[in-house]
């Protein structure tokens, strides 16, 4: 081995010169920032959270209420969602039963204006035909 480094001293130079080094930067460290390091920036005052412990017997029978809760709400409000529909399904029929009377006006108007029209014609076209045989 001492023969090694004596055929090539630049290799020993350099292993010592590396270790040295490296054994000085791991004592004293290296900051690579040339800049200082920024402020942390604190944020204002957080809200903090009061709590209570629980027993899990007081828990569930709290879920137990509110199942409880929710079912009979549930239960009240079934007959007025079914009222409510109920009600809608009458507005519709009576909005359709008003539509087909407009409608139903809307052409008898309609027939009336057409038999005016017709009567009148027939009653030009008689008159004409009556003024034609006085002449």
């Amino acid at each position: 081995m001492f023969a090694l480094l004596k055929r090539s001293p630049l290799a020993l130079f350099w292993a010592l010169a590396l270790h040295l080094i490296l054994l000085y930067f791991l004592i004293f460290g290296i900051n690579p920032e040339k800049e200082k390091p920024k402020p942390i920036k604190v944020s204002p005052q957080v809200e903090t959270i009061k709590a209570q412990v629980i027993d899990q017997s007081q828990l569930s029978q709290s879920k137990k209420a509110d199942i409880i809760k929710a079912a009979t709400l549930k239960l009240k409000q079934q007959p007025l969602e079914k009222a409510q529909k109920l009600k809608a399904e009458e507005t519709k029929k009576a909005a359709k039963a008003k539509k087909a009377r407009e409608e139903k006006a809307r052409k008898q108007k309609a027939e009336k204006a057409k038999k005016a029209r017709e009567e009148k014609a027939r009653k030009q076209k008689a008159a004409k035909a009556k003024n034609e045989r006085e002449d």
